[in-house]
């Protein structure tokens, strides 16, 4: 929420979960697109988003799949002002399930077609309790697993990550400082 809260005057924040959603959601891609869609036209109107741009999320095809999902991104993404932003928490939820690696699948590929042109999300954070790498050995059926992740989160990052303490205690001020409202005339 402070990530959210942080990037929603710079961005269109579209922060979704899969809580809740069920194991019947994912059998058909007809009900994964209508189900998926319907939470982000619930989180735009929830966000204040004028109508024209939550209902670019509703179905209205006899019959939605990967691919009116994939245009509906696109053309989404075209019509905002903004870059847009996609968070979704509780994947874990569907992680083992094919219907969610299809839509992972189609992620990825309007993540590479950006250097074509096509303007699809900025940024797509995926969370969940479950280290996420772990989908990487169901990409595929049992008899043909993959071992390397889709975005290469399998691979040794090389960076040096550890903060001293008075690197962790500025941040800690940032956000605090950053997250907390502001009272007009308050000292």
């Amino acid at each position: 929420m402070l990530l959210w809260q942080q990037l929603k005057s710079k961005y269109i924040v579209i922060n979704i979960s899969f809580e809740g959603m069920g194991t019947d959601a994912f059998r058909s891609e007809d009900t994964f697109v209508r189900r998926f869609c319907g939470r982000i036209e619930k989180n735009l109107k929830l966000s204040g988003y004028d109508e024209s741009r939550q209902r670019l999320w509703n179905c209205q095809e006899t019959e939605e799949n990967m691919d009116t999902l994939r245009n509906r991104i696109i053309d989404f993404c075209e019509n905002s002002e903004e870059e847009v932003l996609l968070f979704i928490d509780e994947v874990d939820k569907s992680s083992d399930n094919q219907m969610f690696l299809n839509f992972l699948g189609i992620l990825r590929e309007l993540y590479l077609e950006r250097a074509m042109g096509t303007i699809t999300f900025k940024s797509v954070i995926l969370a969940g309790v479950y280290d996420i790498k772990n989908l990487k050995l169901k990409f595929r059926q049992n008899e043909e697993r993959k071992y390397n992740s889709p975005w290469n989160i399998a691979v040794d990052f090389p960076i040096d990550m550890s903060l001293s303490h008075s690197e962790i205690t500025a941040m800690i001020k940032t956000v605090t400082i950053s997250s907390v409202p502001h009272t007009p005339g308050a000292g």
